[in-house]
């Protein structure tokens, strides 16, 4: 969060390959059991982008020579991202901005020197879906090659947590870079939605308004969510924020945006020197206002709980995943120095678990106590000793699961 320095850009994160085998040494195959999921999500490529689904949602990121970031995502049957193409340095769709330069979107004028999307080896579903969108510019008309990187990690109830990256190492006077003369400045992550499929928009614990008539910019607002017709239609925020950054709900005639300023604005200093920032944030598509707002203000924080083992874990920042990663780069997977692992504590549903078994593995077994009596998570072998689980269900505070490796 805020300034991070030194990150080796364009680099995945370190999810070590899947390498096959039975996960023994008897030679014999392996044929983990087939588990009917309550809730799956999946990635298809497309033309160098592709499209996340899930009985809920789907995401669509842009292919071809677009900037392969999202650029559209329905919500139940409700499309709620629509390009609507404004001014070059404004938000659209999803991206990140250098405001005053070209906005980096799928359907801006930045001009992309670098562009890909890379699915994370073994991370295609059907519990959880993570791709690295990596990115750099060529600003010719002020010598600026800004680059970044997004890790988007996706589960099957929704909720889409965002890690991004943005690196200069020039300096830079940024109203040079031939999109808008002007001399404020905004390195930003953002997310834009089409306001007409929205009713009502809510700020943290404030009353909801009429989201059609939103046409500020209220600032350091961590949590939001606009709420269309029914609860199926909702998009709730979070923003991780830490002194000298800033968020915005930005009102546009056509969209409101989700905003994330790294720095708070630098006004009539358009000039920098390189930089490095980076930032966490959320999604939750679907469910409602009422029901994700929890969810969202849990997610500003540090997260709820949990025990591995006895050890207690917090939401990865990087993929909000129990066990996951930490910082871009980072190796991921709680390592447990037997083949079961036992999960407790007081968790919200729909949270995952990534665990590194200290041997091979064939398949898990899942376990709740008390017996929910239906199948209540997917799992997903990432590689030989390496597993991550979703789960339909809250932990209760007497409640325990088993994982089991064989």
């Amino acid at each position: 969060m805020g300034v991070v320095v030194g990150l080796a850009i364009g680099a995945c994160i370190s999810v070590p390959p899947f390498k096959g085998g039975d996960g023994g040494v008897d030679g014999s195959t392996c044929e983990p059991d087939v588990v009917m999921a309550p809730g799956t999500v999946s990635f298809t490529p497309d033309n160098g982008g592709g499209v996340v689904m899930s009985a809920l949602y789907s995401v669509n990121f842009a292919g071809g020579n677009q900037l392969h970031f999202p650029s559209d995502i329905t919500v139940g049957s409700a499309d709620v991202m629509t390009a609507f193409s404004p001014s070059c340095g404004d938000e659209d769709l999803a991206g990140m901005a250098i405001y005053p330069a070209a906005a980096i979107r799928p359907n801006g004028a930045a001009p992309l020197a670098q562009n890909t999307l890379t699915p994370q080896a073994g991370w295609t579903g059907p519990a959880v879906v993570q791709l690295v969108a990596h990115w750099s510019a060529n600003y010719s008309a002020c010598s600026a090659t800004p680059r970044g990187d997004s890790v988007f990690t996706l589960f099957p109830d929704g909720r889409v947590v965002r890690h991004d990256i943005m690196t200069s190492d020039q300096t830079v006077t940024w109203n040079n870079c031939g999109c808008i003369d002007d001399t404020n400045f905004f390195p930003s992550s953002y997310w834009a939605f089409d306001k007409d499929m929205f009713a009502t928009l809510q700020l943290g614990t404030d009353a909801p308004v009429n989201a059609q008539m939103h046409m500020t910019q209220p600032i350091n607002h961590p949590v939001a969510c606009l709420q269309g017709s029914g609860a199926a239609v909702s998009v709730a925020t979070a923003w991780k924020l830490v002194p000298g950054t800033t968020s915005r709900v930005r009102g546009l005639p056509e969209t409101i945006a989700y905003v994330f300023d790294f720095v708070t604005m630098h006004a009539n200093i358009p000039t920098t020197t390189g930089f490095s920032y980076s930032t966490t944030s959320a999604l939750w598509l679907g469910g409602g206002c009422t029901e994700k707002l929890p969810y969202a203000n849990e997610f500003a924080g540090s997260g709820a709980e949990l025990r591995i083992n006895g050890l207690v874990r917090r939401p990865a920042l990087v993929d909000g995943i129990y066990g996951g990663v930490e910082s871009f780069g980072g190796v991921g997977g709680e390592t447990v120095v037997s083949m079961t692992a036992e999960l407790t504590g007081t968790v919200r549903a729909f949270f995952a678990v990534w665990l590194r078994f200290p041997a091979a593995t064939c398949d898990i077994a899942v376990s709740k106590v008390p017996d929910p009596g239906n199948v209540f998570f997917a799992k997903q072998k990432i590689d030989e000793d390496e597993w991550v689980v979703w789960f339909r269900d809250s932990l209760g505070p007497s409640d325990k699961i088993t994982i089991t490796a064989r």
